[in-house]
């Protein structure tokens, strides 16, 4: 299973401390760029920063492969790269079996 998040499930996950049930549902995430760029502004909590200056080895950074676009603009970057993924990668799967 292919396991792409935006930021507010590794963001609230991190600050009740349980950022390990993704990987215990899930074995590895893939978090794109925008994403890990929200989880390490300033305004981000002091938690989350040390967790993605810390990155496990389950997750993965990850571009997309084709320009963003497409997507509402009432979606944020992160959202919008983590949508790209999803389509890339879920193409990329079916191909494949």
């Amino acid at each position: 299973m292919i396991v792409i998040a935006d930021s507010g499930p590794v963001r609230y996950l991190v600050v009740i401390e349980q950022i390990r049930l993704l990987l215990l549902l899930y074995g590895s995430i893939i978090i794109p760029p925008s994403v890990v760029r929200e989880l390490m502004q300033a305004a981000t909590a002091h938690s989350v920063r040390i967790w993605m200056d810390h990155l496990p080895g389950w997750v993965t950074v990850k571009s997309p492969q084709k320009p963003v676009s497409g997507f509402p603009s009432f979606l944020g970057p992160g959202e919008r790269e983590a949508m790209a993924l999803v389509e890339e990668l879920a193409c990329r799967r079916s191909v494949s079996r």
